[in-house]
């Protein structure tokens, strides 16, 4: 029987109650906001399969040479398209070439309880909710759907952070049919911090939410990213993404982040995907030019599917060689796990006492002369020009 300190060390990622017959194996949210696996012993047989497919306890130390199969800037032709994505729409591009042959898109869209999960899916107007950052801790919910389609030969396409795309190919195996995409992942968010920050922007508009875009392509363009949140009653409400949304901000700076992800076992070479994909941060001027500042991808090709599905999808975007120290810089997620925020567990436990905003104003110091400067721009239309500047 699986037997670890969940709360510290398990990703949540759920592969033990998938592959339990006897389903002895619960996924249930823990007093941080985080799924962790709570075992019905009665139920247990002793087969010790979730010993077997646990990522945690059976980690490859096999480096592989990232980006063997190529390292590229990556953009979406179509800008419109572009806007639409988190940054150049690596993932969309992907998506449409694995529809256009009748696969599977696996990706991640808010349920109607604006929970994050991972859903399967053959149709384009699903891959859409599949767009955008949700920077909370997902459930991978398509197993089954993953498994049906491979054994009807069809190609499936798996869209996560790295620990969930380590699960994944751990349940299948190298199938050929199996391409996997994982994102730069900087950690997960606590839910529970998530479900707060929902019932403090109800309460401020009066109405449910019903979908949320942490980072878009806003006013002031890719490099400076707005959060947008959409309500029932038609309001919408924007901020700054990284400095002035509270949820944004503060998951950013590691007050909700999961205890796992301060030691993740799939970070750079340790990567386990076909292709890794995140934001082009360290963009050339060249390039900037040519994006209009409307989002540009890294794009890193680490197997032959993976450089088989990035060739069947320039047809819709353009792109260019860089190499892995382009790629990196301004990226340290790529390669580092962040070191855990010392207010972590107090922000986290506070959450049961106080609302989210007397949380975040009591410890997250939201009022930095970084972030008074962001403020007034904002409210002078300015922030996107002095974020081009500081750049330089």
């Amino acid at each position: 029987m699986i037997d670890f300190n969940f709360d510290e060390d398990c990703y949540g990622c759920g592969l033990c109650a998938e592959v339990c017959p006897t389903h002895a194996i619960e996924m249930r949210v823990n007093r941080d906001g985080f799924n962790i696996p709570h075992i019905i012993t009665d139920k247990c047989i002793g087969c010790n399969k979730c010993d077997k497919f646990c990522i945690r306890l059976n980690v490859s130390h096999n480096e592989v040479h990232l980006g063997n199969q190529g390292i590229y800037a990556f953009y979406l032709s179509d800008k419109g398209q572009r806007i639409k994505s988190t940054s150049g729409g690596a993932f969309y591009a992907f998506a449409q070439s694995i529809v256009s042959e009748k696969g599977v898109v696996c990706g991640c869209v808010w349920n109607e309880n604006m929970d994050a999960i991972i859903v399967a899916t053959d149709k384009m107007e699903i891959v859409e909710k599949m767009r955008g950052s949700k920077y909370v801790q997902s459930t991978i919910a398509c197993y089954a759907e993953i498994e049906a389609a491979l054994k009807a030969d069809r190609r499936v396409l798996f869209s996560g952070v790295p620990c969930q795309v380590a699960a994944v190919q751990r349940r299948f195996g190298d199938h050929p049919g199996l391409f996997t995409v994982a994102l730069f992942c900087e950690g997960t968010g606590s839910q529970k911090a998530w479900h707060k920050y929902i019932d403090q922007l109800e309460k401020e508009q009066g109405s449910k939410l019903i979908s949320a875009f942490h980072r878009k392509t806003g006013k002031y363009g890719w490099l400076s990213p707005m959060s947008e949140y959409i309500f029932a009653s038609e309001k919408r409400t924007e901020n700054l993404s990284f400095t002035l949304d509270e949820y944004v901000h503060n998951m950013i700076y590691g007050y909700f982040t999961c205890n796992s992800c301060y030691s993740c076992a799939f970070k750079g070479n340790q990567s386990t995907a076909d292709i890794l994909i995140g934001d082009y941060w360290g963009i050339t001027d060249d390039l900037m030019k040519k994006t209009s500042n409307k989002g540009c991808s890294v794009v890193i090709v680490n197997s032959e599917k993976g450089k088989k599905l990035f060739e069947n999808s320039t047809e819709y975007s353009e792109y260019q060689r860089i190499t892995l120290e382009m790629a990196a810089k301004r990226n340290p997620p790529l390669f580092n796990c962040g070191g855990k925020n010392g207010l972590r567990d107090q922000c986290l436990a506070e959450l049961d006492q106080m609302t989210f905003h007397n949380m975040v104003a009591k410890n997250c110091n939201m009022n930095t002369t970084k972030v008074k400067v962001q403020r007034l721009l904002h409210r002078l239309g300015l922030a996107g020009i002095a974020k081009r500047i500081l750049r330089r």
